[in-house]
């Protein structure tokens, strides 16, 4: 088969496909077309068709109507270029087999017409024939190698039928019948063109579908790599913090008992130092567990109104001694603003850009100032320290990224402070903007919408109670009376004696175990009114399920605290979720007599639910 042959009949194999599917789609109404052809032809020629004999073609409808029949299920079943060249063949075939008995019924009806002596009924043939061609060209102009296999028969019949006529009108009449014949061509030809740039357009859209979803496909993966990259490291920091609080919570414990015992020998001053070194570390954990609270979404931002200066207050005094011993300048210009905010989590916020400042501002100083902008208020941290790059400004949003410390320096943090901040501004729906100059310094800004309604009480978030900045007391005050006994239950051998020790110096009475088979024995037997359980046991063992237990053994109200290294966010959910209280390894020793107190007054007091303790989280 040449090619040139090739290409007319069809070398695309979707766009043959397509067009013989038009064809298929429009076989009943073809079918319908042949019939109502033969039955016109016996209508409107009864006398012609009877005398002469010639119905004895009409039969031949049933043959045109079965092989049509047939060809709708050949193209069914075909597949590859090879076999569906073939079935256009074999339409080209069925369509030149209709032409040629329309053709040849006209010449022969039209030659008995032409003998009667007043053949008016001509002028209706040649209207069933103008019919004929132009349902032709809606059954098969899509394909126009068939269409030409039927109009061509038809058109020769009616060209010969004219020049038979003779004379000027019957050769005009058969130029007309050619010209329209290629007019109804071209329309064909213009069809099919159009049907193969419908089809280029759909492979170009099918491609690009293609790319789309494949991108799409890489994103999602890239998206879900990342999810996992993220959980891995998360439970990979709770993990390590988990091992690093248990025996850190140790040594503030005993560092605390040191301190007491060695007051005022030459000693004192090495357990000082002892001191600071363990809430050096704790400070760093405690970053680390800000971080894992933001990513597991337990807080919530609880909005009201507070004025500007009070948040900078406890700035100020959580940063003006650190100011001084880096001799650096901080400044504070509060102004008359109000803001409407979390004051614990906007406190954090602005915390971690001094410090951020306070760190990378190696002399000169730093300010700390408010002023309206925008319906709102700009909190802005200025300082004149070593700047940012702007290739470096949105890197340094991210956990641990540091900028001119390839070396660690513990005193430059672990840098997560701003990664802190790029999560609380997105929790309090804040935005945060940044404006450098290597060299010369920089400025961060936090939007934070004005206030709406009168002033609320604020506390620093940072102390469990008292003005930001004050040192913890070694000694429990007075005025802070403590259970008189406590069962004290934690898997970790160093962290449960060194509690237990600290709570005989304070005058309580305490019980210990190591399991929670250990524990229910001991409440049972000693009926303790406050348990103090570590989060995580052991062995599937936790906290919550060991306080859950002992609640339900129909003693007198129980009043619980959990104690806990654990960072794992789905775990504090559910500690959060809980209610009892909940403090973090290493918890200051004050913190913990601050909450254990609160809850015995509430005990006194007949409060069920532990009044305020309940649900603290420190």
């Amino acid at each position: 088969m040449s090619r040139r042959w090739t290409q007319w009949i069809g070398s695309d194999e979707e766009g043959l496909r397509t067009r013989l599917a038009v064809l298929a789609e429009q076989g009943p109404r073809a079918i319908l077309q042949v019939l109502l052809c033969h039955a016109a032809v016996l209508g409107l020629f009864p006398s012609v068709m009877w005398r002469t004999g010639a119905w004895l073609l009409l039969p031949v409808a049933l043959v045109q109507v079965a092989a049509r029949m047939a060809w709708q299920r050949c193209v069914g079943r075909a597949q590859g270029v090879e076999a569906l060249r073939r079935c256009a063949l074999r339409f080209c075939a069925i369509r030149g087999l209709d032409g040629l008995v329309v053709g040849g019924l006209f010449l022969f009806i039209s030659q008995q017409i032409m003998l009667q002596p007043q053949p008016q009924e001509l002028d209706i043939l040649i209207q069933v024939m103008a019919l004929l061609m132009a349902g032709a060209l809606l059954n098969s102009g899509v394909y126009p190698p068939a269409f030409v296999a039927v109009l061509l028969p038809e058109v020769l019949a009616l060209v010969i039928h004219y020049v038979s006529r003779g004379g000027p009108q019957g050769y005009t009449m058969a130029l007309f019948v050619a010209l329209s014949a290629g007019l109804l061509l071209s329309i064909s030809l213009r069809i099919s063109a159009w049907i193969q740039e419908m089809l280029v357009l759909r492979v170009r859209n099918a491609r690009l579908l293609g790319r789309i979803q494949t991108q799409r496909d890489a994103a999602v993966s890239a998206k879900q790599a990342a999810e996992v990259a993220h959980e891995a490291k998360s439970k990979f920091f709770a993990a390590a913090s988990h091992d690093l609080r248990q025996p850190l919570c140790a040594m503030s414990l005993i560092t605390s008992l040191l301190k007491q015992g060695l007051a005022g020998t030459p000693h004192a001053d090495h357990v000082e130092r002892l001191n600071r070194s363990v809430q050096a570390l704790s400070g760093s954990l405690d970053a680390m567990l800000d971080v894992s609270r933001l990513d597991a979404r337990t807080l919530v931002a609880q909005n009201r109104d507070l004025p500007v200066w009070e948040l900078f207050r406890g700035v100020a005094d959580a940063f003006g001694e650190n100011a001084r011993s880096r001799r650096v300048d901080l400044r504070i210009h509060a102004g008359n603003h109000r803001v409407h905010s979390d004051p614990q989590l906007l406190y954090r916020l602005v915390a971690n850009l001094v410090d951020n400042a306070l760190k990378y501002t190696p002399e000169g100083g730093v300010l700390l100032a408010a002023r309206a902008q925008a319906g709102g208020v700009s909190i802005e941290v200025w300082d004149t320290g070593i700047g940012i790059g702007a290739d470096e400004q949105q890197r340094i949003f991210e956990e641990f990224y540091q900028i001119n410390n390839p070396g660690r320096d513990r005193a430059l943090g672990l840098g997560i402070g701003l990664a802190i901040v790029q999560r609380l501004a997105g929790l309090l729906d804040v935005k945060v903007s940044l404006r450098s100059q290597v060299g010369k310094g920089s400025v961060f800004k936090v939007w934070v919408p004005a206030a709406v309604g009168n002033q609320s009480h604020w506390l620093d978030p940072l102390r469990p109670s008292g003005t930001a900045g004050e040192a913890a007391p070694d000694k429990v005050e007075p005025d802070q009376p403590l259970p008189p006994s406590v069962l004290l239950v934690d898997d970790d051998d160093a962290v449960r004696v060194a509690l237990a020790e600290w709570l005989r110096s304070e005058g309580v009475e305490v019980h210990t175990a190591a399991n929670m088979r250990e524990a229910a024995s001991l409440f049972l037997r000693q009926s303790p009114r406050v348990v103090i359980a570590d989060l995580r046991l052991g062995h599937d063992q936790d906290g919550l399920h060991l306080l859950d237990t002992l609640q339900r053994l129909g003693t007198p109200v129980l009043h619980g605290v959990l104690l806990t290294g654990d960072t794992d966010p789905h775990l504090l959910e559910r500690a959060r979720q809980a209610g009892w209280p909940l403090l973090h390894k290493p918890a200051d020793p004050a913190v913990i007599a601050q909450v254990l107190s609160a809850i015995w007054l509430s005990s006194l007091t007949g409060e069920a639910d532990t009044g305020t303790a309940r649900g603290m989280v420190a």
